[in-house]
């Protein structure tokens, strides 16, 4: 049983531990990440999802992440329905959702952001989804710097709302993205006033069609200058056929002289970018043969770039991720998507897995055609390695959870069961369904509710860390079941969650009781054998010594001569019988006072300090309660002990040469204290308190007289001496 007992503490341990983990690693990763039940609401959340989303956690948990609600658009500017989220499709396909980039508008930031999302559902044994781990991090600063870097300035139009959102070189027109947002009538205060009209009919042709197109046309710097712009767009529209957006790309269309003189410093600059950038970067004829990769990407795969130049991707690609990858560059190549971005596996040159975030996008001709493919390529494994590590954390939770032998329930702050294990089902006797749901007080036998709700209610208000409580619970049966109960919050989750370890201590329990009544037994026992030896040494031995001592008085006062040597010895045994009458009455006292039986406590507590001062020099004080009256018979004999006990201690150990005795009556109930003025309790003494220290069997035969009567006893060590309290209560039996 101890071993078991062993066993069941160290699997509570580590389910704790495992639980801290999993929360510690959800904070720690730098992407966000949102766990969502089977119905796609979200359930829990990092403080990175958050900041992504730029929006409380109320106004997150409980609701879907990718609800349309939120304005959920792809890359095309089309809006997602219910069923195309990510969350969703993993829900329904049972499968994950990897590489999928959407634009979320943030209210609160008031703007859009492109993320990068997967979305990974975790199964159960019959292959339903128990909850979808979604992971997502932002795009939006990688498609500015892209642009950036091939020198032109990408726009984000809706024309329901008039909205406009910019970004890209700044070195165009000197303007910065923020200046720029804002509504279409700000860009068109910059076009040429003679160009205006054409534009409008331009953008009026394109919505009509909504077919692409590039036109030309003159717009006005930073500088005053009106500089020939080539604009470039693109129209989305939703499935009612409504245009809903229109994007596009702005690029100078400089002189042809100032052209030829800009073509190397540009071809130079892109070199530069492409050889420093800390992001891997490659260059890809349509075949994937590589024609260029910088020193990023090298230091990501371990090749050099002589391994690597004029080798196709798929020789470094892991083998599970070619068909992916294939499939991807035939929709690019094809048109049917501008970019692509997708995580995959490289193998690195000394057999390691790099998971990377691959950014692809095609260099075409002047007429629009295809020519080679430039990827970015992102160095993700710590996020992947973080990723797994909190589904392995999550999983080896969930199996503690499940097989524990130990019970375990996750309860809300209301005391509502959201998760219950079969251990817990079976100490309580019901099912599962029959739990969760229902909250702990309907199980609680009732004298057991108070102390319970004002513990869990201190642990909500962070007024302690954690509790352990020994509690009934009621089983579905009728029986009454004893628990002890360890108690916690669940790591730092929103609502608060409290995790509690539940052990069966019924049969501990039933020990205590069964020890009990045998303890009950042995102490009267104890005092009927002290009443009887204290009956028979008063009126048996001291009798027949009592009757000796006048025997030898009638020889003294015969007339029968006796010598000096008989009348000494004569005296001697008179003395003799004198003391061992005296000494045969405090025996018997000690055994058992007759007057606590005849007259009560307070006369026998005054003749016993009276007594006891007198044998060992040290002084008594007493102070009792005048309203004292009769107490039961087995609560004044308790009382009397535990004094007995306390003022044989302060003899032999204190070194005080004085003692008091105190002893009140309160409403509710009764308090004796005994005090000191010695030197404290020490290592070195026979008294309880300090490590090393042998529990007395008086002390502890104290200890087992209060705790018979129902009370409580508390020793406490001072600076200046030992105070020994006894509390027992006034219940109805003995008022």
């Amino acid at each position: 049983m101890a071993h078991s007992g062993t066993a069941r503490r160290s699997k509570a341990r580590e389910t704790q531990e495992s639980s801290q983990r999993f929360q510690s690693l959800l904070e720690a990763v730098v992407a966000g990440v949102v766990l969502a039940g089977p119905t796609g609401e979200v359930n829990d959340c990092n403080q990175a999802a958050l900041d992504l989303l730029a929006c409380a956690r109320d106004q997150l948990v409980g609701k879907p992440v990718f609800d349309p609600a939120r304005k959920v658009k792809r890359e095309d500017g089309s809006i997602y329905s219910s069923s195309e989220s990510p969350i969703w499709r993993a829900i329904a396909t049972r499968q994950g959702v990897r590489g999928e980039v959407l634009g979320v508008y943030r209210p609160g930031a008031r703007d859009w952001i492109w993320l990068l999302v997967n979305a990974e559902p975790r199964l159960a044994v019959d292959g339903s989804v128990i909850e979808v781990i979604c992971s997502f991090t932002a795009m939006t600063e990688r498609y500015d710097a892209s642009m950036r870097a091939w020198g032109q300035v990408f726009y984000d139009w809706n024309p329901v709302t008039d909205e406009i959102r910019w970004g890209g070189d700044e070195r165009i027109l000197g303007y910065t993205a923020s200046e720029l947002s804002g509504r279409m009538t700000g860009w068109m205060d910059l076009i040429h006033p003679d160009d205006r009209e054409a534009f409008r009919r331009e953008v009026d042709r394109v919505i009509a069609t909504r077919s692409p197109a590039c036109f030309e046309y003159r717009a006005r710097n930073r500088n005053g200058r009106h500089r020939l712009i080539r604009d470039c767009r693109h129209v989305y529209a939703n499935d009612d056929g409504q245009v809903i957006r229109v994007a596009g790309s702005i690029s100078e269309i400089a002189e042809p002289r100032r052209v030829e003189e800009e073509r190397g410093f540009g071809e130079e600059r892109f070199r530069k970018v492409f050889a420093d950038a800390a992001t891997g970067m490659t260059l890809q004829n349509l075949d994937g043969v590589f024609l260029a990769v910088n020193r990023a990407f090298c230091e990501i795969t371990g090749y050099e770039e002589r391994d690597l130049v004029g080798a196709n991707y798929r020789s470094i690609t892991h083998p599970e991720d070619l068909t992916l990858n294939r499939a991807g560059m035939q929709e690019l190549l094809a048109g049917k998507v501008p970019s692509l971005t997708m995580q995959k596996r490289y193998v690195s040159k000394d057999g390691r897995v790099e998971w990377v975030r691959n950014s692809v996008s095609l260099l075409r001709d002047s007429e629009g055609t295809p020519m080679q493919v430039i990827v970015l390529v992102e160095d993700i494994t710590g996020s992947k390695q973080d990723e797994e590590a909190l589904r392995a954390s999550e999983e080896r939770f969930r199996k503690v959870f499940a097989h524990a032998a130990t019970g375990m329930t996750i309860q809300d702050a209301e005391g509502h069961f959201l998760e219950v294990n079969p251990a817990f089902c079976e100490i309580t006797g019901y099912d599962e369904q029959e739990l969760v749901g229902g909250d702990y007080h309907s199980i609680t036998h009732p004298d057991d509710l108070t102390g319970t709700n004002c513990r869990t209610e201190e642990l909500l208000a962070a007024t302690i860390p954690s509790f352990v409580l020994e509690k009934r619970y009621l089983r579905k049966d009728g029986r009454t079941v004893w628990v002890r109960n360890s108690a916690s919050l669940l790591g730092d989750s929103k609502p608060a969650r409290i995790v509690t370890l539940v052990e069966d201590i019924t049969e501990r329990k039933q020990a205590e009781e069964t020890l009990r009544q045998l303890s009950g037994r042995l102490l009267r026992v104890q005092d009927e054998e002290r009443r009887r030896l204290a009956r028979e040494l008063h009126d048996g031995t001291a009798q027949t010594i009592a009757a000796l001592g006048m025997n030898l008085s009638v020889v003294r006062e015969s007339k029968v001569a006796l010598d000096e040597r008989a009348k000494k010895a004569l005296n001697e045994s008179m003395e003799l019988a004198d003391q061992c009458i005296r000494e045969l009455r405090t025996l018997s006292y000690l055994l058992h006072p007759p007057i606590l039986d005849d007259r009560g406590l307070a006369p026998a507590l005054a003749g016993y300090a009276e007594g006891f001062a007198q044998r060992s020099g040290i002084s008594v004080k007493l102070d009792l309660a005048p309203d004292l009256a009769r107490l039961p018979q087995e609560v004044e004999l308790m009382l009397f002990r535990v004094v007995q006990e306390s003022l044989t201690n302060i003899h032999r150990h204190s070194g005080s040469r004085m003692a008091t005795i105190r002893l009140a009556r309160y409403p509710k109930d009764i308090v004796l204290q005994v005090r000191d003025q010695g030197h404290g309790i020490s290592g070195k003494q026979g008294w309880p308190g300090e490590p090393g220290v042998r529990l007395g069997v008086g002390i502890a035969g104290m200890r087992e007289r209060v705790r018979q009567i129902g009370g409580t006893l508390q020793i406490r060590s001072r600076p200046g001496g030992t105070d020994v309290e006894v509390v027992v209560p006034l219940s109805d039996p003995y008022r």
